[in-house]
């Protein structure tokens, strides 16, 4: 997994027969999500993060995997062009019909769902399992850092849509 813009994937990758899922999210939420996730990582300094100083940084496409709707943007065209080597899904509608989104990913990865496993429920199973709240239980994910720095466990806040409606004002987005 990455958030690096297509353009900056390896050759190897681009080159290959691999698949690229691309899950692209509201981009207010993703901007709160950002602010949160670098305010967890920066707990013990004086100065957290200004969210002021965040949004214009995103605005601007200055973050760390530059600018955002740019990534989007390519990633979905991307997708468009190659279907069968690039899936681009909204975040959204992972949480609205998780079923429906899910099938289309086996599908995607060239294994799809018999109507027996989905009658069975490994469907409902795997949706249950992936969830925000089961990722947060598991005990890999509750403890630990991920590449040298990162909490694991900061990785997993809410995992809600609109919450940026509490933070911003519509004039923001």
């Amino acid at each position: 997994s990455t958030h690096v813009p297509y353009t900056s994937l390896p050759d190897s990758i681009l080159a290959s027969k691999c698949k690229i899922l691309y899950i692209a999210r509201n981009p207010s939420d993703t901007l709160l999500s950002l602010y949160h996730f670098f305010k967890s990582q920066r707990k013990d300094c004086q100065t957290p993060p200004n969210l002021e100083d965040c949004v214009d940084d995103f605005c601007e496409g200055k973050h760390i995997f530059g600018p955002y709707l740019e990534q989007v943007v390519e990633y979905w065209n991307r997708s468009l062009q190659d279907p069968v080597k690039g899936l681009f899904l909204k975040y959204e509608d992972l949480k609205d019909q998780p079923e429906v989104e899910l099938k289309k990913l086996s599908e995607f990865v060239g294994v799809p769902f018999s109507m027996e496993e989905e009658n069975g429920g490994i469907v409902k199973d795997i949706v249950e399992l992936c969830s925000i709240g089961s990722m947060k239980e598991m005990e890999g994910n509750k403890s630990g850092v991920f590449n040298k720095f990162f909490e694991k466990k900061s990785y997993f806040r809410k995992g809600e849509g609109g919450e940026w409606k509490q933070y911003l004002s519509p004039s923001d987005r």
